[in-house]
């Protein structure tokens, strides 16, 4: 029943209704199903429901919902609340958080999405890599590339070993 109820309560738009959604999305013993209903809630209510998602993150619900829903609705401010979302476990949560970070294309994003070329899985790196090129030109992508192997490292040899699995990847796609 509430299920049915969580988005015709975010469409009202009313910052009440989102923060009665964020607490359902908070409460652990919610079912996914309540819990999905409530951040499609939140996304109906649009900005109004920013303030909620940014306490939920705050307060340290990992819900790749959530991370979604502030990259749709969120604005550059978030990306310093992202971006530690990176070195969390869930790999959702990880690929979510680069799909926040490609919506909110904000520049400070750049040393996140940096950062998620580094990640174990494949379609994170790659999604990252998509959302670099998607939101920055080349002289932003090389000086930010050239200031990441000044601070990092071992940045350079995880950036040659995922482009060469991404372009081996883009090749047996076109076979």
């Amino acid at each position: 029943m509430i299920e049915a109820a969580a988005v015709p309560l975010g469409q009202t738009g009313e910052p009440e209704a989102a923060e009665f959604l964020a607490a359902i999305v908070r409460d652990r013993s919610s079912s996914r199903r309540l819990n999905r209903a409530a951040v499609q809630g939140l996304k109906e209510a649009g900005p109004a429901a920013a303030p909620s998602v940014r306490e939920l993150l705050k307060d340290g619900v990992d819900d790749a919902g959530a991370v979604w829903l502030l990259g749709e609705v969120g604005s550059a401010e978030d990306v310093e609340l992202l971006v530690p979302m990176l070195r969390r476990r869930g790999l959702r949560l990880r690929y979510y958080t680069v799909m926040a970070l490609d919506e909110l294309g904000d520049p400070s994003a750049v040393d996140g999405l940096l950062f998620a070329l580094s990640d174990r899985r494949m379609f994170v790196r790659e999604k990252a890599l998509v959302a670099l090129g998607k939101h920055y030109t080349d002289e932003e992508l090389i000086d930010a590339v050239a200031d990441a192997r000044k601070r990092v490292p071992w940045y350079r040899r995880l950036t040659h070993h995922t482009y060469r699995q991404w372009e081996r990847r883009r090749q047996s796609a076109r076979r």
